[in-house]
């Protein structure tokens, strides 16, 4: 499994949209599958391996923006702008489609619908997470424990490949949020940045 920094990092004040109510008898698992299979947009604070940290809004079909302390990454799917402020230099690339790049809307929207959840053994708020087929892998992802908070939230998720594992602790999680004015899914530099176009 590669994480590659550049897709992984592709932003806290609007409504949250939070997940129904459990009944009395649904179970965690089918709790998790309700609220990520139907999931349509996500913002949130993130850690990755206790190093890269972020912001992250990004909606199912439609892009992201992805914040970090030196940069911006915004996509909308076809076209990706990695932006470098201090440096007034903005890289252009066309967005990989189903690579071997575990990015984190990546994670919410396709790896938390499609894979298969149990509840882990003595724990009342853990899943592990494999995928249904072995062909129906995401980025090489062979299995992942996630921790949910009360309200169906995710707060961390552990991915294992086989050979590494990676450590995602999310914040400030809020599901089906709306955009906004600044989180757009494209953009225009100024024109007296440095483009480089790379598609």
């Amino acid at each position: 499994m590669s994480i590659n920094v550049n897709l992984v990092f592709a932003g806290v004040v609007a409504a949250i949209a939070a997940p129904a109510p459990a009944t009395a008898s649904e179970s965690i698992v089918h709790r998790f599958h309700r609220t990520y299979q139907t999931l349509q947009s996500v913002r949130c604070t993130f850690v990755l391996d206790g190093t890269h940290t972020g912001q992250l809004f990004a909606e199912r079909g439609k892009g992201y923006v992805l914040a970090l302390a030196d940069r911006k990454i915004i996509s909308n799917g076809t076209t990706v702008w990695n932006i470098t402020p201090t440096t007034k230099t903005v890289i252009v690339n066309s967005a990989l489609q189903n690579g071997e790049d575990l990015s984190l809307e990546r994670l919410f929207f396709t790896l938390l619908s499609v894979y298969r959840a149990t509840a882990v053994n003595g724990a009342t708020n853990q899943l592990e997470l494999r995928p249904p087929a072995p062909a129906v892998r995401v980025a090489g992802v062979q299995s992942a424990r996630v921790t949910v908070d009360n309200n169906m939230r995710v707060t961390k998720v552990v991915v294992n490949d086989g050979a590494t594992e990676s450590t995602w602790v999310i914040k400030n999680l809020q599901l089906n949020a709306k955009p906004l004015a600044t989180e757009r899914f494209t953009y225009e530099p100024p024109s007296s940045w440095t483009t480089v176009d790379l598609r």
